[in-house]
This record gives C-alpha cells, structure tokens and sequence, in this order.
C-alpha cells in the first residue's frame, strides 16, 4: 500500500490528508468487512457485528464527504443484487441519511461557494473518467499487486472454500473496484472544478485493494486453472517483497536515504 500510494505526502506527511482522510476509509472498509460478514453469514453475534458496522458507518462519515457517498454506493450496489430485502433496505436509507447529514453542513457549502467553475456535469464526468482510466494503469502496473494476486491464490486453494457472493460474477467484482475510485475523482472535480490533490485518491487506492484481495481470494481455486504454476509459493513471496520495497514510493525513499537527500 505504501509503496503505490499515489500521493504518499498527501497522505501520511500533511496533517489534514493523514487525520481527515485515511482513518476515514480505515473505518469505512472495516465497517463494509462487518456488514458483508452479518449478512452473508451464520453468526451468534449478528446483532453486535450490525450494530458495530452503523457504528463505524457513521464514524467514517464524519471524516469526510466521500464516506457517505462510498456509503450510498455500496447500498445501492447490495439493493440491486439482492434486490431489496430488509438489510439492503436499512443500509440504503441509513446511507443517504448521514449523505444528507455530512452535505448540509455548512462548511461544505462555504467550500463550494469559494468556486467559480464548478458543478459542471458533462466536464466533471469527462476528466473522471481519464483520471480513473490513468489510476488503475498505474495501479495494475505494479508487480508487487501481482505477486500479492499469486500469494493470495496459493492461500486461497489451501482452503478450498465456497467464493463470497458478492465476489461470483465477474462484473460485478469489476464495478466495487472501479466505482469507488471514479467516484472519489468526480467528487472533487464536480465541487471545485478541478482534482487539485490526491487526498481522495489515496482513500480509494486502499479500498481498491481491499476489493481486488477479495476478488482474487475467493477466485483462488478458479484462477489457480488458469495462471500456470510457474511462481511457487515462497518465490511469491520473496518477488512480492522485493517489488514491494523498491517500487514508486519506496524506491524513492530507498534513493533519498542512500543518496543523503
């Protein structure tokens, strides 16, 4: 994660970037993790897991306005799989309630105010996409995502079990790792007319991640008769280290600490 990151300034060495944002999806993907687990499965304690993931849904929502509309997406995203039900229900109006909330408050409409080339629909959508095409390039090129995929699909076939649901159909595994990122550019664009920082790009950056593990872990057995067993194992392992610690923002760090600078 931090050897990707997109902007590792803006998010870890600006205070606003690391208070008001990551936390923000930290809570936000432990708070979707429950909610998945009180759904899709048999638990003794589904009346604590739900009431720790609105919780956390809430928590992450007071961080910052992407939060709640991630939120709102993830519920419609469940509504129209599930099509409706009861838990898809709550979650999709609980969900637009703390948008509600978190886009009256003030200070987001001063925001807006200040300026002058904004909320334009057709501009915001046009960058969104080229700015989401551009990420996960980037994102995609990385080897150490790749040999995580390899260490992930040896795990995944050493225990053999039945894929999540949500994780079945191609498609839809594509739209939870796109949408999120796509909507973290368009936010921003459509508020202030341009993507002037990266502090929402590396929020969705870290979800990417989660999704895409999730994806690749309950695929394992499938993608294992697929990819050819070229890369044992603990060769995995030891590629996924040595990328992970020499790529983009480690290689940097690598080249600043030897170098002096």
């Amino acid at each position: 994660f931090l050897g990707g990151m997109p902007d590792i300034t803006e998010g870890f060495f600006w205070f606003t970037g690391a208070w008001i944002y990551m936390p923000g999806v930290f809570f936000f993907t432990v708070a979707t993790a429950l909610f998945l687990q009180y759904k899709y499965q048999i638990n003794n304690r589904k009346g604590i897991v739900w009431f720790t993931a609105m919780a956390l849904y809430i928590v992450a929502g007071g961080f910052n306005e992407i939060m709640p509309i991630w939120g709102l997406f993830f519920a419609l995203f469940l509504f129209w799989k599930e099509k409706g039900g009861k838990a898809s229900w709550f979650l999709l109006l609980f969900q637009l309630l703390i948008l509600i909330i978190v886009f009256s408050a003030p200070g987001n409409r001063f925001r807006q105010d200040q300026f002058q080339e904004n909320q334009l629909f057709f501009h915001s959508f046009g960058w969104s996409i080229l700015y989401t095409f551009r990420f996960l390039l980037e994102w995609m090129l990385n080897p150490a995502l790749w040999m995580w995929c390899f260490c992930l699909i040896q795990y995944s076939v050493s225990r053999e079990k039945q894929p999540h649901p949500l994780f079945t159909n191609f498609w839809q595994m594509l739209i939870l790792m796109i949408m999120p990122l796509f909507l973290a550019v368009f936010t921003p664009i459509w508020s202030t007319g341009i993507l002037g920082q990266n502090r929402t790009i590396n929020q969705a950056y870290f979800l990417f991640l989660f999704f895409f593990s999730m994806a690749v872990h309950h695929q394992g057995v499938r993608l294992r008769q697929i990819v050819p067993g070229l890369i044992k194992q603990r060769g995995a392992v030891l590629l996924f280290l040595l990328f992970g610690l020499s790529w983009k923002n480690n290689f940097f760090l690598w080249k600043e600490l030897f170098g002096g600078e």
